[in-house]
């Protein structure tokens, strides 16, 4: 007898956890997983590492140079190399190594441009050229992991090439290689609202796609978060 097949889905089931710090440790901004098998989860509350049965909280201490700069965690990256790269929103970019526990902050020296563009850290991206892409609220900043060295990419009003503006929310590396930078809504109400931007690296400029209602060809929205 042959008849009509159904798909049969099954029951769902979700698990609950409760992080430590209360209200303010759940407020889960970013997961990421590394090599060993381990969940990370950047919180409100610090970043809180999973062994599948148990969590262990890294919090930030005044008295220990070696903590994370900040507990309000925005953003989390693991990188080729097994290393975590912690953003703080307000405190900079940390990068901890798992292994041994020790972590090294990056801070922005307003005096240096070769430091991290702004302490407010909102996205992070690996490229396949040993680069660390680290979106803020004022322009985007390039590590160079051999050197250490950061390049700040801001919103210029008289270059066409230059970032769109200045609020980065997003960051993603193609298959190729590409570095995409998804935008929000700037800070600064003279520089246009949104948009998406595709780093050229023969020009070190970028190609930016904007919203047109008029045209269903462009950018459906103008605040590209994800």
């Amino acid at each position: 007898m042959i008849g009509p097949l159904f798909g049969q889905s099954l029951p769902l089931a979700f698990e609950a956890f409760q992080l430590p710090g209360g209200i303010i440790g759940n407020r889960v901004n970013s997961i990421a997983q590394d090599s060993t098998g381990f969940l990370w989860f950047g919180s409100h509350g610090g970043l809180h590492r999973y062994d599948g049965q148990r969590f262990k909280t890294y919090k930030h201490d005044r008295a220990d140079p070696n903590s994370i700069s900040s507990s309000y965690i925005e953003c989390l990256l693991v990188d080729p190399q097994g290393k975590l790269w912690i953003g703080t929103y307000g405190w900079g970019l940390n990068y901890f190594d798992p292994a041994t526990e020790t972590n090294r902050r990056f801070l922005c020296n307003p005096a240096d441009p070769t430091t991290l563009g702004n302490d407010a850290v909102t996205a992070l991206a690996a490229d396949l050229d040993g680069h660390l892409w680290v979106g803020t609220v004022e322009g985007l900043s390039r590590l160079d992991l051999r050197t250490g060295k950061f390049t700040r990419f801001r919103h210029d009003p008289d270059d066409p090439a230059s970032l769109g503006h200045d609020a980065v929310k997003a960051l993603w590396v193609d298959r190729e290689g590409t570095v995409w930078v998804g935008l929000g809504q700037a800070l600064n109400p003279n520089q246009p609202e949104g948009g998406l931007c595709r780093f050229d690296p023969k020009t070190a400029g970028f190609v930016c796609y904007y919203e047109d209602p008029g045209d269903p060809k462009k950018l459906g929205n103008h605040k590209v978060r994800a």
